[in-house]
């Protein structure tokens, strides 16, 4: 007889967070966003710091530490995309 053991647990457990990617790399996210500041991000609660961003439809307000953070990670980002095409191909 062949038994298995699952944890439900972790079957059922979904921690799911929004990301934010770069439009020509979806599968690596730039950030995770948790659910919680994602839903205030959309509820508007940061409209009074200016920084809108529409989505698929959906308009998103961000705070600036947000933004500064993103600006930071997106720049380092593109410095690593243009270190590697700088680099030579391996035969």
């Amino acid at each position: 007889m062949k038994a298995h053991f699952i944890d439900l647990e972790i079957i059922l457990k979904l921690e799911s967070k929004p990301w934010v990617v770069d439009k020509n790399n979806p599968n690596v996210p730039i950030l995770k966003i948790e659910k919680s500041d994602f839903n205030l991000y959309q509820s508007g609660i940061y409209k009074s710091h200016g920084n809108k961003l529409s989505f698929n439809g959906k308009t998103f307000w961000l705070p600036n530490e947000f933004m500064n953070l993103l600006k930071v990670k997106t720049k380092k980002l593109k410095m690593r995309e243009q270190t590697r095409e700088q680099m030579p191909k391996k035969p």
